[in-house]
C-alpha cells in the first residue's frame, strides 16, 4: 500500500492488478473512498482470490495503528483485526 498524503491517495498491487482510490485520515482514524482496480486477468486461481479479499476489506476500514517494527494494522468498525502490512524501507 503506497500513501500519498499530499493527495490523499492511496494505490498498490493486489497481486495481478494495481488498485487505487482516496483516503482520508484523523489520528487512528482511516477512510478509503472511491477504491477502484484495473481488470487484468489473473491466471492463479489464489492470487485471484487473494485480490478480491483485499479489494473487499479496503473499503471497510475504520482505524489504524503501527508499532515500532513498521507494521500496520487495519481494523474494522468493531475493532477486528482486517489486514497487516509491514512498511518497506
Amino acid at each position: 500500500m503506497n500513501f500519498d498524503k499530499l493527495t490523499n491517495n492511496v494505490s498498490g498491487n493486489a497481486g495481478c492488478n494495481e488498485y487505487f482510490g482516496n483516503f482520508q485520515q484523523e489520528n487512528k482514524n482511516i477512510f478509503f473512498s472511491k477504491v477502484s482496480a484495473t481488470k487484468k486477468y489473473c491466471q492463479d486461481s489464489e492470487i485471484r482470490k487473494i485480490e478480491k479479499q483485499l479489494l473487499t476489506l479496503i473499503p471497510t476500514i475504520k482505524s489504524m495503528d503501527s508499532n515500532k517494527s513498521g507494521k500496520i494494522n487495519f481494523y474494522n468498525d468493531q475493532s477486528k483485526l482486517l489486514l497487516s502490512i509491514r512498511l518497506l524501507n
